[in-house]
């Protein structure tokens, strides 16, 4: 499949040549791939956190982490089908601003600030200096910036 010759490619470049183990050794995947492709878009659509995913799928929240990782890009390069328009697919925000100029559609952008957790203030030591980092937002310290999510309604 072309999707896991990418990510192959990707592994060879990180590791720095050819592999340590044979093709297939090592820990298989706890779920199949219509699992990994339904927790992604559930995270997606409902913003579940990975820790929810995994009680629902009976998995570690770390393996859900790990399958959304790697069914997002699959879903990017593959776009947004459009009803009605086979063959016509929207994989770039240009390219659904375009698409409701050419139909006449109004767009509405959700700009609802969401909760993030942000690790606590640490303080560390590097080199005999004291060293802070800060996770802080101006507003609260838990609110992010503007978590913005295109709305097209129905016309």
């Amino acid at each position: 499949m072309p999707w896991q010759a990418d990510i192959e490619g990707r592994r060879h470049a990180a590791r720095g040549g050819a592999r340590k183990r044979a093709e297939g050794a090592g820990a298989r995947h706890q779920l199949v791939f219509v699992d990994r492709l339904v927790a992604t878009l559930i995270h997606l659509r409902h913003d579940l956190s990975h820790a929810v995913l995994g009680l629902l799928f009976g998995v570690d929240r770390s393996t859900i982490t790990r399958e959304i990782t790697e069914i997002r890009p699959l879903l990017a390069k593959r776009g947004c089908a459009v009803p009605d328009r086979p063959g016509l697919r929207l994989r770039t925000l240009t390219d659904v601003f375009a698409y409701a100029h050419a139909e006449g559609t109004e767009l509405r952008l959700d700009a609802t600030e969401v909760q993030v957790r942000r690790p606590r203030r640490t303080t560390r030591i590097r080199l005999g200096q004291e060293e802070t980092e800060h996770y802080e937002s101006h507003r609260h310290r838990r609110l992010a910036g503007p978590h913005v999510m295109g709305r097209c309604p129905a016309t």
